[in-house]
């Protein structure tokens, strides 16, 4: 319930001066209408509508407007020309006024009410403190005055105290409510409700009419009571007020001029009246607490249909959060929600706390925290690798009104463990449109990083793998040569074949390298005949062992050329001759060791040959700079006897040649100066070694090398110093920039060679290297040299 005080609340009536000018007016006025009704009775007013106008004005307002009360009676007195005298009019004023303070202190005292009088405390506390205390004291004050100006005897004394007490009473019953409960307004007051209501103000006033006009029996003045009680339950205590001022104002009219049941019943004028209040109050008592009951029960009927609602809402809302709490901890993204816009706490989901390995998702996880130490074993980065200030977090943004999408993000652990995200983050904004936070969404890239940096790394290596296995073909067309023709197309052919053949044997085990058993059968499946003692031609054996990729290629090169030579010249070229491959593996010091061995019988007696043919300068560099190996070969009667061994599970440094244009253990700076440039080869792919070094001689330059791997390299840049160098960029999983470094802190020129596109591999410094594309031409070859050298392109020995 509310509590009064004095501080005015009269709408917008604010000034005090204004309050007091108002209950003066109104006091007055309504004074001045219940004299007259007193007048035309004779016997006194049946009801004295100004205390309720001051009961009201003193519950409404402040206890400072009595004199506005009293100064009300006293002028209505002059104006009306009363036949008391003036101090009896002004102590009858101030009974007025003490008529609404007394009740006013009394009820403040119980603990006030509300004005609009919706609970049966309310109502009972305005009725009988209210309503009941204040015309018995108004009438006590009255009684006295009129007993002291008239002389009224004991009789007369106790009936104007009854009649003074009762139109009191019923005065505040019929104004005070109404006064108390449209003192708001026409608020929460709908249109239409506001038509019906003077729907049945009308019928009402209709019926009161012509029952108070035309009826002669008391009786059938109660038939009102229905549709009063109807006007109570529909329209609260509002409704009910007004419709009974519209009756008790009709019944009184008809009473004042003689018409009406009350004014044609039998009895003393005294009594009629007594008749008109004990109607009005009976009628006013009812319909009021039925009202204000009807208002309590649909207070409290609209009370459990919104807890109910609000019981209803609540569980969705558990259930909703429950659902959203169950969807956010499942999905595999990381989800913060910042609750204030300083960002000093972010609580997440289930997958946000097990990313950042924080306790649980409820623990803050603000690097803007005053303590900020549970979430101080990480970094954030940006994609240049900056370490990002709290201020500059995507959720820290969003929390200051910007919509942050598309960041990109690392997060780097104490441990070394790095995670790249993905994701926004969007303000969250309270009912005032005023930021309080932010909610950020972010899913974990790395494994995508790391995927599409394979895919590049495939897409680059299958680009490598392309060119240099053309530039193979390529040098396998120019290092050919044949008699004829047909000769130069079947060794072509035979080769290529080879190495399709290999090619094919790696992509089945998707590069991870080829038994070499299997090697071994591939390459000697068309020689393979089957003699008439049903014996094989060709015999091999030994255990299964796995090369890696670059040896097996390497082996297969070697394996044709001992099988064309077979055929050409060996135990294959003739129908008694056979063939025996065999290898082993030995542990040695170093590691294990690879030994194979390719036995011909039967064959046409062999010779040492004078020269070295292609085939076996290409096997001799394959097995010594690709295979890391030595190799052993004896012409003896019955065909070839060779024996390459090599590292099987370890590369290591191959044999250097030895140059006899320098000394053991000279200087670079102490090389004497050839007339010709001398150029270092480092090519791990013996066939493109071979073809470069043939376009460079061919151009007139002198060859240091070809160098198979890095080691060589710089044991070669120790013993000699070249005028230039051609650097394979990638060899078979090391490259060759510490090669580059040598040379260029000798000051040294050099050219890349490289099967990539791109030069992305390089460090920074050395990015601004020249290279060529695999494959390369010839011209291409030495004009970029002569270009690095600054001289004509082809320079005489």
């Amino acid at each position: 319930m509310g509590q009064m005080s004095d501080n005015p609340s009269f709408g917008v009536l604010k000034r005090y001066e204004l309050q007091l000018l108002a209950v003066f007016l109104a006091c007055t006025g309504f004074s001045y209408i219940g004299l007259q009704w007193a007048a035309l009775a004779d016997v006194g007013a049946p009801i004295w509508p100004a205390s309720g106008v001051g009961l009201a004005a003193l519950l409404l307002g402040r206890l400072s407007l009595w004199p506005a009360i009293a100064l009300g009676h006293l002028t209505a007195a002059i104006l009306f020309g009363s036949r008391q005298p003036l101090w009896a009019e002004a102590v009858i004023g101030i009974g007025g006024a003490l008529g609404a303070v007394v009740p006013v202190l009394v009820i403040r005292r119980l603990g006030g009410i509300n004005n609009n009088l919706r609970s049966l405390t309310d109502i009972t506390r305005f009725l009988l403190p209210g309503a009941g205390l204040g015309a018995i004291v108004s009438s006590v004050v009255v009684s006295v005055a009129l007993w002291g100006s008239a002389g009224l005897n004991a009789r007369s004394f106790i009936m104007a105290f009854a009649h003074i007490t009762v139109g009191n009473f019923v005065g505040a019953l019929t104004m005070g409510p109404l006064l108390l409960s449209w003192a708001a307004g026409f608020r929460s007051f709908p249109p239409r409700r506001l038509l019906g209501l003077g729907a049945v103000l009308l019928i009402t006033a209709a019926l009161a009419f012509g029952m108070f006009r035309t009826y002669d029996s008391a009786l059938l003045s109660w038939d009102l009571l229905p549709l009063l009680v109807f006007t109570a339950l529909a329209f609260d205590v509002r409704g009910a007020s007004l419709t009974l001022v519209v009756v008790s104002g009709i019944a009184i009219s008809a009473q004042s001029v003689g018409l009406g049941p009350f004014a044609v019943s039998q009895g003393p004028q005294a009594w009629q009246v007594f008749l008109l209040q004990q109607f009005i109050a009976t009628i006013a008592v009812t319909t009021l607490v039925v009202s204000v009951v009807s208002d309590e029960r649909r207070a409290k009927e609209a009370m459990r249909q919104s807890e109910s609602r609000a019981s209803a809402a609540e569980e969705q809302a558990r259930i909703t959060a429950e659902e959203l709490r169950t969807v956010l901890d499942s999905v595999p993204a990381i989800i913060w929600v910042a609750r204030d816009p300083e960002c000093r706490q972010i609580v997440g989901n289930q997958f946000a706390s097990q990313f950042l390995r924080v306790p649980s998702p409820s623990a803050n996880m603000s690097k803007s925290a005053n303590d900020a130490a549970p979430v101080a074993h990480f970094k954030v980065l940006n994609t240049q690798g900056r370490e990002l200030t709290p201020d500059e977090l995507p959720v820290q943004r969003a929390a200051r009104g910007e919509v942050v999408s598309g960041y990109e993000e690392c997060v780097l652990f104490d441990d070394g463990t790095r995670r790249d995200l993905l994701g926004g983050a969007t303000p969250l904004y309270s009912a005032s449109g005023e930021v309080r936070g932010a909610v950020a969404a972010f899913i974990d890239i790395t494994e995508r990083r790391a995927a599409e940096a394979r895919e590049r790394l495939l897409s680059r290596e299958v680009d490598h793998r392309a060119k240099n296995v053309m530039a193979i073909v390529q040098a396998v067309v120019q290092l050919t040569k044949a008699e004829d023709i047909e000769g130069f197309r079947k060794a072509v052919l035979g080769r290529i074949a080879s190495l399709a053949r290999t090619h094919s044997l790696l992509a089945k085990n998707r590069w991870d390298g080829a038994e070499l058993h299997k090697l071994v059968q591939d390459e000697l499946a068309p020689y393979a005949q089957e003699q008439d003692a049903g014996g094989l031609r060709i015999q091999t054996g030994g255990p299964v062992i796995k090369l890696a990729p670059e040896n097996a290629q390497s082996l297969a090169l070697v394996l044709h050329e001992l099988a064309t030579n077979a055929v050409k010249y060996g135990a294959l070229s003739v129908p008694s001759g056979a063939l025996s491959v065999t290898w082993r593996v030995e542990d040695h010091a170093e590691g294990q060791r690879l030994h194979f061995r390719w036995t011909e019988n039967g064959g046409p007696e062999a010779a040492t040959p004078q020269r070295q043919g292609f085939g076996l300068t290409l096997i001799r560099s394959t097995a010594e700079q690709q295979l890391h190996g030595q190799l052993q070969a004896q012409w003896l009667q019955g065909g070839l006897d060779l024996a390459i061994s090599f590292p099987h599970d370890q590369p290591s440094v191959s044999h250097v040649p030895h140059h006899p244009a320098t000394g053991e253990g000279q200087s670079p700076a102490k090389t004497p100066r050839l007339a010709a440039p001398r150029v270092l080869v480092l090519e791990d792919e013996t066939l493109i070694a071979m073809q470069v070094e043939q376009h460079l001689q061919d151009a007139g330059y002198d060859v240091l090398g070809p160098a198979a791997n890095v080691a060589e390299a710089l044991e070669l840049l120790e013993r000699e110093r070249p005028d230039a160098a051609l650097l394979d960029m990638n060899l078979r999983g090391e490259k060759s920039t510490s090669v580059a470094d040598a040379l260029h802190g000798l000051g040294i020129p050099f050219l890349f060679c490289t099967g990539f596109a791109d030069t992305e591999d390089l460090p920074p410094r050395l990015q601004s290297a020249k290279s060529l594309i695999k494959p390369i031409a010839p011209q291409e070859l030495v004009e970029a040299l002569c270009s690095l050298l600054a001289q004509p392109e082809h320079v005489d020995p």
